[in-house]
């Protein structure tokens, strides 16, 4: 599904403000809203982009447990998940590069 709605957008923004070396490693940006037409939590939202999925790489990661990841990528986007039309739900893999290294072996 596409990545070029203004949800997307600002997600992508948010996340290039919070995370300036994420274009330097592994990142992908999914909109699976598809995926969930129709479900009670998002019946009558008539936004197109209410479910993601993101997987990013960050140095910023190193050192953090994933419930610490979580939410410094919930924070940045906790605008968007506030709104009628925004975000009904976030998938999140956030690993560090050493992690998507040796996973990449």
């Amino acid at each position: 599904m596409s990545t070029d709605g203004p949800v997307a957008r600002t997600i992508l923004k948010r996340l290039e403000c919070g995370f300036p070396d994420y274009k330097n490693f592994a990142f992908g940006l999914y909109n699976d809203s598809h995926k969930h037409k129709g479900h009670a939590g998002v019946q009558g939202n008539a936004s197109a982009e209410t479910h993601f999925r993101i997987e990013m790489v960050s140095k910023k990661f190193e050192g953090l447990k994933l419930p610490q990841r979580h939410r410094m990528v919930y924070s940045l986007l906790q605008d968007e998940m506030a709104q009628a039309n925004g975000i009904h739900a976030l998938q999140l893999s956030l690993k560090t590069p050493q992690e998507y290294e040796s996973k990449a072996k």
